[in-house]
């Protein structure tokens, strides 16, 4: 409403260019400050000779400065990201050079009384008093005792604190210390993914390692540094007379090793141990020597697509490949050139003259194909093969095998969800296969997509021509439609194709039932998710019901789906006629003819009659209100509508509820450059009277007038129910009982947001007000905080 709104001339937009002061009443010292600016939840930014504070909204300073604003977390990730919670902003203060956390809206997370406060881990929040540190985590709560000197993070439960210049750790669970503070340092896997029951621990220089309880587990015999960390059975990290040694913790034992990188953990927990003589063992978890230092190689004996860690080990010996099992026992001495793959028990791939075999586990060939590749395929119990160039499968349930003829052959669906089928191609063309190597659909196709997976519907293209198969290979559409559209989750595809006249037309497919259900129609629309409105290819009409699939022919040549509504379309015979409402469940047509038939919205159907008046039918078509106005909004939420009628020449609006009656009088002028919706600001009416001088006033839904027709301007604010309104230049605000919170004496009020183009308005209390040259902050009771400001602050962020 651009005619009202261009009166605004002095509200906030003028403020800064005032110099103001303040004569405080006589019964409160009230400090003066050099500028201010309006409150943010629960602070607000004042000056005073040129040092900026912030105050709370009982005006007292809360903290000097914000040094760092930052979102809450709520948690994170599977990939490590903080989750954050935007809708709770925290700012870390600075108050008498002292540091804390407080959320926007005036929780204190940690007091400002802290050094230093670190932010840098968002769940925990490191603080530091004098020498001593303690920890909150992002509710406000302390986490550790404000006693030690220094402190360090290991899982969210177990902290590293330091005390006297040694080390212990405390258990915030527990909340006590579970190992004194007699240690000189601790080390610990915070990134492994399995939870330690130990840690690392230097005592006198050397170290060792121990549980919770102060067990030793390791003695401290070692020297160590922060690398190949782990949190399982072994250590990777200590060396002793600069030797470099594997600790089992389970046992003790001590495994030397002249290089690391030929050692290593296996998936199933077993360290396959290269002594300094250059041979290869296997140590199983607990410590035990399983398989001797013979080989000059042990590793993992499944591929990288094996569910579960098998019990079986590759072994080297004399540049062969054998298999060994986890108890020791060598089950297929070295005879392979490549590591031995074990698929299960009767499918271990071996490499011999150039080519792979499969062997069982006493090394017995189960078959005499071979092949020059074989590639393990994401599901598991099917393998890719290649030989000359060729693509097959073999097929690990029933040691089958799918011919190796196929050009190229690429599993479908991602990584952690594959889907059981095969795309293969053959001559440039491509063709489907099911992974037990069935043929769904012949290589024939230049192109075949998935509709549904679950359902196992594909599309299959070939030149211009499109068609669909299922997962049983059966042809459910032919390929000879140029487009096609699915709509799943009604069951249905859509199929286009042009007919003999060239004319496109629409086949509609039920999935479910294998059937069409409308043959070349020209057109389909929603009415409901069970019903389909139809125009045939003869133009007539029918609606089809998609749970039955039966249709009901209509008998109108012209028929329209109205938005929002499933009882009724409109209808006619003739364009030139006027339209009627078709009741669907009865097929009964209401008599009476409209000019215009609007969409449904919140029950009610907005008309016109040949006069282009409007007025509204229910969502029974009852006419509740006769066509008598020039204009009309839809109804809102609330039930709410705003109409117009034109008197003297000039159009004045009120309002109607969805019975058809007046919540107001047609009595307020209507602005030509407004639209009908802008009266309306949630449950709350803006009443305008008189075109020169106009004067503004603020209603309920009833039609209560809540701030009476006597004001300049008027500004709703829709969140607190508030409205701030002008009279003679004078702003005051008032509630939606209508009783003032602030009178109407004040020269100027700023609000945090006003709207230039609507009566919206974003009041932020305790609110900043004028009087005369004076600026201060008054609370909703009407109290007045003990801060006044010569100016507005210039140019400031908010925080």
């Amino acid at each position: 409403m651009k005619h009202f709104i261009c009166n605004l001339s002095i509200l906030y937009l003028f403020l800064p260019a005032f110099s103001i002061a303040q004569t405080p009443p006589p019964e409160v010292a009230r400090d003066i400050s050099d500028a201010g600016y309006v409150f943010t939840g629960a602070y607000a930014p004042v000056q005073q000779q040129g040092v900026l504070h912030f105050i709370d909204t009982n005006g007292v300073v809360a903290f000097d400065n914000i040094l760092q604003q930052f979102n809450a977390i709520t948690g994170i990730d599977s990939d490590g990201n903080y989750i954050e919670n935007p809708k709770q902003v925290l700012y870390l203060v600075e108050q008498q050079q002292k540091k804390g956390i407080t959320t926007r809206l005036g929780q204190w997370l940690v007091p400002p009384v802290y050094d230093q406060v670190d932010i840098q881990d968002r769940r925990f929040f490191v603080c530091q008093l004098n020498n001593a540190l303690t920890w909150y985590d992002n509710h406000g709560a302390r986490l550790v005792p404000e006693k030690y000197t220094d402190m360090g993070y290991l899982d969210g439960n177990y902290f590293e604190v330091k005390e006297n210049g040694l080390w212990g750790l405390y258990s915030k669970t527990e909340n006590r210390l579970v190992l004194p503070c007699t240690y000189q340092q601790f080390d610990f896997c915070g990134g492994c993914e399995r939870a330690g029951n130990y840690v690392m621990a230097m005592q006198n220089g050397k170290w060792g390692a121990i549980d919770f309880a102060g067990n030793v587990l390791v003695p401290f015999l070692y020297d160590h540094q922060h690398m190949n960390m782990r949190s399982d059975e072994w250590i990777l990290s200590f060396t002793r007379n600069d030797k470099q040694y594997i600790i089992n913790v389970t046992s003790g034992r001590e495994f030397p090793v002249d290089n690391l990188d030929e050692n290593y953990v296996l998936h199933n927990g077993f360290l396959v141990w290269t002594n300094t003589a250059k041979k290869a063992g296997l140590i199983s978890p607990s410590g035990k020597q399983v398989l001797p230092n013979v080989y000059s190689q042990v590793d993992e004996g499944f591929p990288t697509y094996t569910v579960a860690a098998l019990p079986y080990v590759t072994i080297k010996k004399n540049n062969l490949y054998g298999l060994a099992d986890t108890n020791g026992i060598v089950l297929i001495p070295p005879f392979s050139g490549k590591p031995l793959q074990v698929y299960d028990t009767s499918t271990i791939a071996g490499y011999t003259n150039g080519q792979y075999s499969f062997y069982n586990l006493q090394g017995k060939r189960t078959t005499d194909k071979t092949f020059s590749e074989i590639t393990w395929m994401r599901q598991r119990q099917v393998l890719q093969v290649k030989k000359n160039g060729k693509y097959g499968m073999y097929h690990l349930a029933t040691h089958t095998l799918t011919p190796v003829v196929y050009d190229d052959m690429n599993e479908l669906g991602g990584d952690e969800d594959p889907l059981p089928y095969i795309k293969v191609s053959k001559n440039n063309l491509a063709g489907l296969l099911s992974v037990t190597g069935k043929t769904i659909i012949p290589p024939l196709y230049e192109e075949i997509t998935i509709i549904h997976a679950d359902a196992g519907i594909f599309e299959v293209q070939k030149g211009e021509f499109s068609g669909v198969y299922d997962s049983t290979g059966k042809i459910r559409i032919p390929v000879r439609y140029t487009y096609l559209q699915t709509n799943y989750a009604r069951g249905f595809i859509k199929a286009d194709r042009y007919d003999k006249n060239d004319h496109l037309v629409n086949t509609f497919y039920n999935i479910a039932r294998d059937s069409f259900v409308v043959k070349d129609a020209l057109s389909m629309g929603g009415i409901s998710a069970q019903k389909q409105l139809i125009q045939q290819s003869d133009s007539s009409y029918s609606i089809l019901d998609v749970n039955t699939f039966q249709q009901t022919p209509l008998s109108w040549r012209i028929i329209d789906i109205i938005t929002n509504n499933q009882r009724f379309l409109k209808v006619k015979q003739q364009w030139e006629n006027n339209w009627q409402l078709l009741e669907i469940s009865t097929g009964k047509v209401l008599p009476d003819t409209w000019y215009s038939i609007e969409g449904c919205e919140n029950g009610m159907f907005r008309v016109t009659d040949s006069n282009h008046l409007y007025g509204y039918l229910n969502s029974y078509g009852q006419l509740v209100m006769p066509c008598r106005y020039t204009n009309e909004s839809l109804f809102t939420a609330n039930g709410i509508a705003t109409v117009t009628e034109t008197k003297d020449s000039h159009e004045y609006y009120g309002f109607i509820d969805t019975t058809g009656k007046a919540i107001t009088p047609v009595e307020y002028y209507f602005d030509a450059n407004s639209q009908v919706e802008d009266y309306i600001y949630g449950n709350y009416l803006l009443l305008v009277k008189n075109e020169d001088d106009v004067l503004m006033g603020v209603a309920d839904n009833t039609g209560k007038i809540l701030v009476p027709i006597q004001y300049n301007l008027v500004w709703i604010d829709t969140a607190l129910h508030q409205f701030l309104v002008n009279k003679d230049k004078k702003f005051g605000v008032i509630n939606h009982q209508g009783q003032f919170l602030l009178p109407a004496i004040y020269d100027d009020m700023v609000p945090s947001y006003i709207s230039r183009q609507a009566h919206h308005v974003q009041l932020s209390w305790p609110l900043l007000c004028r009087d005369k040259e004076v600026l201060y902050y008054k609370k909703e009771n009407g109290d007045r905080l003990p801060v006044t400001v010569t100016r507005l602050l210039n140019n400031w962020e908010q925080p």
